[in-house]
């Protein structure tokens, strides 16, 4: 797991706490690293809020271009994401949880 720090927000690769955050309905902003050797900024979000009928599904994209994958081939879809997660590398900006308190 990987914290980065500066002024303004935490960077963090703690994939397991990013699944919470979105199976609680949170929008995450994260950047992933494309197969062009370049990051991407991305959203990462629950995607269910279309279908809640179906299994759980996430989404990992921008602009159109979409990092998740479809089908899950087999793995359960927190499987999935945590392997779609280190495929690309996906770094995310923590939550500020002590400014919810207030």
């Amino acid at each position: 797991m990987i914290n980065l720090k500066n002024d303004n927000y935490n960077l963090s690769t703690d994939y397991s706490l990013l699944w919470e955050l979105i199976v609680k309905n949170n929008r995450i902003l994260g950047w992933v690293y494309t197969q062009y050797n370049c990051w991407d900024c991305v959203e990462i979000r629950n995607a269910n809020y279309d279908h809640p009928d179906l299994d759980f599904r996430y989404s990992i994209g921008s602009r159109g271009i979409s990092y998740d994958k479809k089908a899950y081939n087999g793995l359960s879809a927190y499987d999935d994401f945590l392997e779609m997660c280190t495929n690309y590398s996906v770094h995310f900006i923590l939550p500020d949880f002590k400014s919810e308190k207030q």
